[in-house]
């Protein structure tokens, strides 16, 4: 089952920000970290919270899972 509760910290900002609509550059330009930063902390999103898209994120990160 999809879930957030093993993402970081780190991982969560990320996650609402996906959820939120921002863009991979958008995350970066807000955190003041890399694009290719942010890319990995996606990546890791994705594995982590057993999603295959940044919309199941943003579901995620809506209904509150983790």
């Amino acid at each position: 089952m999809a879930s957030l509760d093993g993402l970081t910290r780190r991982e969560r900002e990320v996650a609402w920000l996906v959820a939120s609509g921002m863009t991979n550059r958008q995350i970066a330009e807000r955190m003041s970290i890399a694009e290719r930063t942010v890319d990995t902390h996606v990546q890791r999103i994705l594995a982590k919270s057993n999603c295959a898209t940044r919309v199941q994120v943003a579901v995620l990160v809506a209904a509150g899972y983790g």
